[in-house]
């Protein structure tokens, strides 16, 4: 025999009705959190003519009223400024609302219809660009990197560029035997000393 949810927290939506009785578990056993304080966590309405629920928090970006709206009517938004853990950098999507499925559950949720490519290179193969590294990336313009390491540990040198098409900084090795020196060649530190070259 199972539990009838329907019973114990009424018709209707129930995912709403169990928020409602954990709030008033939490105000029973002495809990203090005012959920009315907090900015809302999920997004209710009608899309495709079907009452849904979807969360606000997509990949640490909070979807504001006006994005829950276009999202519902079935519109393409665009999301900036999500980052990536391992390196820092930033990036962008568009999507939409879909149906989706999770270990066999289907639900509805925020789905990528495109990558709208990275919005800021703060790192890329070990190298950490400078802010002037960065401005002439965004103007298309070549950079010349001595310090790259590949995913198996091993260092080499490469002049980097922002491919708007690709969305993606893109290298153009330079073969040991060149004798050619950069165009764009970095100030000399004390830390480029130790490197191992």
């Amino acid at each position: 025999m199972g539990i009838d949810w329907e019973g114990i927290l009424g018709s209707g939506d129930l995912a709403s009705a169990y928020e409602s009785l954990v709030y008033d578990a939490g105000k029973y056993f002495g809990g203090s959190y005012d959920y009315e304080d907090e900015e809302p966590t999920h997004c209710h309405g009608k899309w495709n003519g079907e009452s849904v629920r979807f969360s606000r928090y997509w990949s640490g970006h909070y979807f504001t009223d006006e994005e829950c709206e276009k999202l519902l009517n079935g519109e393409t938004i665009n999301v900036h400024g999500l980052r990536k853990t391992k390196t820092g950098n930033t990036y962008g999507v568009a999507g939409k609302l879909d149906k989706l499925t999770y270990k066999g559950h289907e639900y509805v949720g925020f789905s990528i219809i495109e990558n709208t490519g990275v919005e800021e290179y703060n790192s890329w193969c070990g190298h950490r660009f400078t802010d002037s590294e960065k401005e002439l990336l965004e103007k298309g313009e070549e950079v010349y990197c001595a310090d790259l390491v590949n995913k198996d540990g091993k260092s080499f040198r490469a002049y980097l560029h922002y491919d708007t098409e690709e969305k993606r900084i893109v290298p153009r090795f330079i073969n040991r035997q060149d004798t050619v020196k950069p165009d764009k060649e970095l100030p000399f530190t004390e830390e480029m000393s130790e490197l191992p070259f």
